[in-house]
């Protein structure tokens, strides 16, 4: 059904007449015309590597033809989304760079307003507080399924710092 091509048709007719004239009707002209014109479109069709089945408007495509489109448009997402990730890691660093400049500046005001003394009040704390921050990174990394073990050191730092801010805020 389906699985071979066809043989074309001979139609071989006695005509007892000897003016050699075959009286047809409307009808068989009809099909015969619409016979050949089928087959005519079927050469057409199959020249172009495609498959035909009865209904002569359906082409079939290939699992090749379907790959290459696949992968075509996997192409394009993979371009379209690689795009979009630069232009948004852009859009962050261009941030980034504006935050970092905005704090730098406000950092020079602050040192310009409060004067050499408290950035050098400011230094003294921080640096005796190093030693209980990296005391409690120590204690971290450590007990890292336990981080409620090293409350102490946590509180001791805090302590630390409340302190240099206070101490800081009474120079003024």
């Amino acid at each position: 059904m389906g699985g071979s091509q066809s043989a074309p048709r001979k139609i071989t007719i006695n005509n007892p007449d000897d003016a050699s004239i075959i009286k047809i009707t409307e009808n068989v002209v009809d099909r015969l015309q619409e016979a050949s014109k089928q087959e005519s479109d079927y050469e057409k069709i199959g020249n172009t590597n495609s498959s035909v089945s009865s209904n002569k408007d359906a082409v079939y495509i290939t699992s090749q033809q379907i790959r290459r489109e696949l992968d075509r448009e996997i192409e394009r997402n993979d371009l379209y989304w690689e795009n979009r990730s630069k232009k948004l890691r852009n859009g962050f660093n261009k941030i980034n760079t504006d935050l970092k400049e905005e704090y730098n500046k406000a950092v020079k005001e602050v040192n310009q307003s409060l004067g050499d003394h408290y950035v050098n009040i400011n230094r003294n704390y921080m640096e005796a507080c190093k030693q209980s921050q990296n005391s409690i990174t120590e204690c971290y990394n450590l007990n890292n399924k336990q981080p409620l073990l090293c409350s102490e050191e946590v509180q001791k730092f805090n302590d630390c710092v409340t302190n240099g801010m206070n101490i800081a805020l009474k120079v003024e």
